[in-house]
């Protein structure tokens, strides 16, 4: 649904005493807010007008802009795709989310251009899509899925541009998966 005027991002300078709105974005509604410093930033929203209602800004959150269509390649977004508040992932100047209909939009230029793709996530389950996501690094990173009985998890190794499901043994826990800093290949 759509927020109301109270919903957004808010920024503090005194340690959370106060709160000031940056704007009234995204009206469809805030996934994720984003910072790499005191200056750029992303707030990450659902579709509207057709496609994925995302801003960003270089000034602390003064003003922001919101990321034209001709800026997103791949898939197009689908009636009713949006975003997982916490299903999204930063490395470097990377920022990864994942959507209720399966889809992985990754940005390497912190949020002003994204390419879409499907990861292979069902949109059954407990919720639909990807609900877990981490990345080594910008082109190899792991989308999961909770379908209600197990973990179905998919791999990229080339930035999203093509995924394949991944065969693990032992118990796999459905929240927190996050890649192991400092390792080949090892997720937790």
């Amino acid at each position: 649904g759509v927020q109301d005027s109270a919903c957004g991002a808010y920024k503090t300078i005194n340690g959370g005493s106060t709160w000031t709105q940056l704007g009234n974005y995204p009206i469809s509604f805030c996934n994720n807010v984003i910072f790499w410093n005191e200056n750029e930033g992303v707030v990450l929203g659902d579709t509207n007008a057709s496609y994925f209602e995302d801003y960003y800004t270089s000034d602390g959150g003064t003003t922001w802009t919101r990321v034209p269509q001709t800026n997103y390649s791949g898939l197009a977004a689908q009636s009713g795709e949006g975003g997982w508040t916490g299903v999204v992932d930063v490395v470097g100047d990377t920022v990864i989310f994942g959507t209720n209909l399966g889809n992985v939009y990754i940005s390497h230029d912190k949020g002003h251009t994204w390419f879409a793709s499907y990861s292979g996530a069902s949109t059954g389950g407990l919720n639909g899509g990807v609900n877990e996501i981490t990345f080594k690094n910008g082109t190899h990173g792991l989308a999961a899925h909770d379908n209600g009985v197990t973990y179905d998890l998919f791999e990229t190794m080339n930035g999203g541009v093509s995924w394949a499901p991944v065969t693990y043994s032992g118990t796999c826990y459905s929240s927190g998966l996050a890649y192991l800093p400092g390792t080949e290949n090892k997720y937790v």
